[in-house]
């Protein structure tokens, strides 16, 4: 048997909302997610906004209770069965068929229950099982914040679950059993049991009682409803062991060829050398591959706070840097900006305390030779890069691409106080030093002393601009 599954969370605080929205376009690391998968949206914001903008644009002007529920986040899923019938224990897969029907029934009723008042809807396909987050202001027939109205007893609640279920029967799903256990799980409850490090199934303490007069059919439904979860997660991690131990064996199985390889090009140097042979040839300099610091994502949520909140640094920006790993959190708490050659391959890094105000310190082994912390902004991918800028630490590059957004022109943010690519400078049109004199003097005999530079004379780093202005352009550059 399939089951329908629907869950609520009620949302009272700004911070709470973002901290779901987080968790929903996967601004933090899922530690059970699958990072080469990509989620769907079914239902998207208006203008691409964020949620606290939606859902402020939704309520208006009216005042908002101090205790009062600001926005729903329902988890709309079923039993793993129906999204793979043949391989309900194999989780992370599904029947495509099956799961596009799902969708569509779904977005059907969220538009013909709740029209409107539904501001975003994501499809998760990176985590064990399908399911869909949708969040919705809870705002009555009159237009006012009323959750009461829509939520606020068990009436309610059975309600919801009839017509959430009544909306995919058609597809083989059905409704849990009214008073269940499981029919009132909350969303951060089906969480703590997915992302936990182990499962233990006591039999004792989970198997419901048999209630009076109650029926073997409709008590064994209700054992599967209650057991279900927890055999999905077992079952789910019990894949992931497997999935890390082969993941092991291939790795082990890399390293010793890898080693094989090594020795037998040692053996040739050392024939080369002895028959001296080496001597008419170009043999190609090897470069030892950096190792950047380690990543940790529970260090993550502090160096995105200060870099939003004190650097005034947009959370999308900062996102998207993120997805690319070109800035982390390592274990030390440090910003970790990643440098790279023009070639885009990591040759070391920036290491950045919030507490240290504007200082930089390098990775350790880093290659300031060549590589720097550097992005490209504007025009197309195939388009050639017009212009460059020349900062003095990653965070200016970060305040000076939002303070010149939006850009007509491709243009690269190089972070640079050492060498410089001076032939990549040399051919483009525009190269604009922005940067004071104190570290302009560092690179200053490195510049190549061609017409396409231009220099600013900057008295106020651009971080301090960018918290005085904000989201204005900077017309200074004129890019």
């Amino acid at each position: 048997m399939t089951f329908a599954i629907c869950r609520i969370q009620k949302i009272k605080s700004w911070g709470q909302l973002k901290t779901h929205e987080a968790h929903t376009i996967r601004m933090r690391n899922i530690s059970n997610a699958n990072l080469e998968v990509k989620n769907v949206s079914i239902i998207e914001p208006i203008h691409n906004l964020d949620l606290i903008t939606l859902v402020r644009e939704k309520i208006g002007s009216q005042k908002i209770r101090s205790n009062a529920v600001i926005a729903v986040e329902m988890l709309l899923s079923a039993s793993a069965k129906y999204f793979r019938p043949y391989e309900p224990n194999q989780g992370g897969s599904y029947d495509k068929h099956r799961l596009d029907n799902f969708t569509d029934a779904v977005v059907k009723w969220l538009d013909k229950s709740w029209g409107n008042r539904i501001i975003r809807a994501d499809l998760h396909l990176d985590e064990m099982t399908p399911h869909i987050h949708a969040f919705l202001v809870p705002l009555d027939e009159w237009g006012k914040l009323n959750c009461k109205a829509l939520f606020g007893n068990r009436d309610k609640m059975y309600e919801l679950q009839d017509s959430f279920a009544a909306a995919v029967a058609h597809l083989g799903i059905m409704r849990g059993i009214r008073g269940s256990v499981a029919t009132h799980e909350q969303i951060r409850k089906y969480y703590a049991a997915i992302n936990q490090d182990s499962q233990i199934l006591d039999l004792e303490s989970c198997l419901p009682q048999p209630q009076p007069q109650e029926t073997g059919d409709s008590y064994k439904q209700r054992v599967i409803e209650v057991l279900n979860p927890q055999l999905e997660v077992i079952n789910y991690q019990l894949n992931e062991r497997s999935r890390i131990l082969q993941q092991i064996t291939e790795l082990k199985q890399t390293a010793f060829k890898s080693e094989q390889l090594r020795q037998q090009l040692e053996r040739e140097l050392k024939t080369l050398r002895i028959t001296g042979i080496q001597r008419n040839l170009q043999l190609p300099v090897a470069v030892e591959e950096i190792v950047l610091p380690v990543h940790s994502p529970q260090n993550w949520h502090e160096i995105e706070d200060y870099l939003t909140q004190k650097r005034r640094i947009p959370q999308k920006l900062l996102h998207t840097l993120h997805q690319r790993s070109l800035l982390y959190a390592d274990i030390h708490g440090n910003a970790v900006f990643v440098t790279r050659n023009l070639s885009n391959e990591a040759t070391g890094a920036y290491l950045h305390k919030p507490v240290d105000g504007d200082r930089f310190m390098f990775h350790t082994g880093s290659n300031r030779d060549y590589g720097w912390f550097h992005l490209i902004m504007g025009g197309h991918s195939r388009e050639p890069t017009t212009q460059a800028i020349l900062v003095s630490s990653p965070i200016e590059a970060l305040s000076l691409v939002v303070l010149n957004a939006p850009h007509k022109s491709k243009t690269m943010y190089l972070v640079c106080d050492f060498q410089l690519p001076v032939e990549f400078l040399k051919n483009l049109p525009s190269v604009i030093v922005a940067m004071n004199r104190e570290h302009l003097s560092l690179i200053d005999k490195f510049l190549p002393t061609t017409p396409n530079i231009k220099f600013l004379d900057i008295k106020v780093n651009w971080n301090q601009q960018l918290q005085e202005q904000r989201s204005k352009n900077h017309a200074e550059l004129g890019t």
